[in-house]
């Protein structure tokens, strides 16, 4: 067995080949398991996600019993403590069920935007964390902030432990998304953004563009000057809001935040890892505009071989389904995978498609038999 300094070295290649759309000795291999990986090591949800120490165990057992090259989530995805703290409660979990529940209660309105030109921290403190806890205190708050800084000193200290014991990459430090999806995740939901759309177009943009030239371009300048050297990607962003949208709307409310941020990152030859879920195939024209070589594009539900045809230009991971990974026999899924590695071609990561959040995504043996095989098919 390599220490983990040499597999450190092996795996940063691959993964730097498989951007770059260089060959490859042999695909590599990333984690796409989320909630998964909790029951996975016999724990419940509430005892991983209000133990730091717990989820760092979690995170441990999973890299060490699999053995992947790299994790897309290093267990910080479920921030409960934090919210809780502060007094309101965003995620609603179920042990008994094993599920996390999206509460609705976004709380902002369109009526609200005009405001974020005059102050944007007024709009952030009065109409969306001051509507989710009108009555906090300011010990509340405190204690929020406290548990702000333990989260992220697990997300430290648990991606370190991962580089140092077992020489695995964490997919990127830190998250980056455009404005369109931080309405959308954060503030307006579904209904709202739909609604806000058609109804209010010209207010709409006029917010996207603030909050864009306001909090997400100082961001992502100051990141692009990082050394991320010890990470698959410098940084990561999600498609989801893409979900609600056609295509003129895509080209109005979201493609250019897209590509104004990642070319900031791109000119300063960083790389970028970006999420999928759903389907990105009916916007494939737009990905044209991403330079060759640059990012890594990882599909939920669409076909990944039709798509690998469509952007040739980018780096395209995951693919192996969650119907077999939970279902089939290990040999039923080996051979899926062997028809992932030996037909995508140069460019491509080994993962699964859609974030292994259930216990029914994925069983166990299977999960170890695609990884042993597929690290040891040479290309």
């Amino acid at each position: 067995m390599k220490d983990a300094k040499a597999l450190f070295q092996e795996r940063k290649e691959l993964f730097d080949n498989a951007i770059a759309l260089k060959h490859n000795k042999r695909v590599p291999i990333v984690s796409n398991y989320w909630t998964w990986k909790i029951l996975d090591a016999g724990c419940t949800l509430s005892e991983a996600i209000y133990d730091w120490d717990v989820m760092t165990r979690v995170v441990l057992e999973h890299q060490e019993k699999y053995c992947f090259d790299g994790l897309v989530d290093c267990g910080g995805r479920n921030n409960n403590k934090l919210t809780n703290a502060m007094g309101y409660e965003r995620h609603v979990i179920n042990d008994e069920m094993e599920s996390i529940t999206v509460q609705d209660n976004l709380p902002v309105t369109a009526e609200d935007y005009p405001l974020y030109r005059k102050n944007p921290q007024e709009f952030w403190w009065k109409c969306w964390l001051g509507r989710m806890n009108p009555d906090m205190t300011k010990e509340q708050f405190l204690e929020g902030v406290s548990e702000f800084f333990k989260f992220v000193e697990f997300g430290d200290r648990v991606k370190a432990e991962l580089l140092e014991k077992y020489g695995a990459l964490a997919a990127f430090p830190i998250p980056y998304t455009v404005p369109m999806e931080l309405l959308f995740n954060q503030a307006r939901g579904i209904k709202g953004l739909s609604l806000d759309m058609r109804r209010h177009p010209e207010e709409l943009m006029d917010i996207l563009d603030a909050i864009f030239e306001t909090e997400v371009l100082p961001a992502v300048t100051a990141a692009a000057e990082g050394d991320y050297s010890n990470f698959i990607t410098a940084m990561e962003t999600i498609f989801l809001a893409h979900s609600i949208m056609n295509t003129k709307q895509f080209a109005r409310f979201y493609w250019p935040h897209f590509l104004k941020m990642t070319k900031i990152m791109f000119d300063k030859g960083q790389k970028i890892y970006t999420f999928s879920e759903a389907y990105i195939d009916r916007f494939s024209d737009f990905l044209q505009d991403i330079p060759e070589g640059m990012m890594i594009l990882h599909p939920e539900q669409d076909d990944i071989f039709e798509l690998r045809k469509k952007i040739p230009h980018i780096c395209i991971a995951g693919g192996m389904p969650a119907s077999y990974l939970g279902y089939k026999s290990e040999e039923e899924c080996v051979d899926y995978a062997r028809k992932l590695v030996s037909e995508m071609g140069d460019g491509y990561i080994f993962s699964q498609d859609k974030m292994g959040t259930f216990r029914a995504d994925a069983r166990p043996e299977n999960v170890k038999a695609v990884n042993d095989f597929v690290r040891s098919y040479e290309l």
